[in-house]
């Protein structure tokens, strides 16, 4: 479920949903007003994520220069799971204690499965170091706009400028695509991925509260 502005639908919708069966839910706020701890106590529910939507405008026609260790995933692979289970390192599936650490990982496999199978991506790219697989970003384009879906370094190889090279690629691709628009989504805890997006010319275009009620 996503509420705009006001919260007068969410008890009768939380009464319907648990009248329906249903479990569990997500609640999506797309405001900064919190949800009425009466109605988080009623329904026991409570806040699992702030998400933060990064967006910024790729200049028509700009030049890049693509780092040669960087190529398109040719397929699954044990480094690429490993890579995308490090990508939800801050990911509400994580930290809700509703989801177990087995379902999270499942979780971002079959993400990685459907962004390979071009189900949930436009494109997967990898960079290679000494042929290893260290760091990927998953690029989705939807009319004229790109997002990132997934991306992570190897904890061995951050540092270097792998995720930097990585975005600039993601960006290359995009502006082939004459998609001039670029979005990235990331938590509001994570400091080092905001400021890493801020330093891309990045801006905050959406901040998002997220609920998880459990029926």
């Amino acid at each position: 479920m996503t509420y705009d502005l006001s919260f007068d639908r969410i008890e009768n919708d939380l009464e319907k949903a648990k009248a329906e069966g249903y479990n569990f839910l997500y609640v999506f706020c797309q405001t900064a007003k919190p949800i009425e701890d009466i109605i988080l106590s009623n329904f026991n529910g409570e806040k699992v994520d702030t998400k933060v939507i990064f967006t910024k405008d790729i200049p028509a026609e700009k030049a890049f220069k693509i780092n040669d260790n960087i190529s398109i995933a040719k397929g699954y692979s044990v480094s690429l799971e490993r890579l995308a289970i490090l990508s939800g390192s801050h990911s509400r599936f994580l930290k809700d204690p509703f989801f177990s650490k087995e379902q999270f990982e499942n979780l971002y496999k079959m993400w990685l499965v459907n962004s390979l199978n071009g189900k949930l991506a436009s494109q997967v790219l990898v960079y290679l170091k000494d042929s290893k697989e260290v760091g990927f970003v998953t690029v989705a384009i939807k009319g004229k706009v790109g997002s990132i879906g997934l991306i992570a370094v190897d904890k061995d190889f951050q540092g270097l400028g792998i995720g930097y090279e990585l975005m600039i690629a993601a960006e290359q691709f995009l502006c082939a695509k004459n998609v001039l628009t670029m979005t990235v989504p990331t938590q509001i805890e994570n400091q080092q991925a905001c400021a890493f997006y801020t330093k891309l010319n990045f801006e905050i275009s959406k901040i998002q509260n997220i609920y998880h009620f459990t029926l």
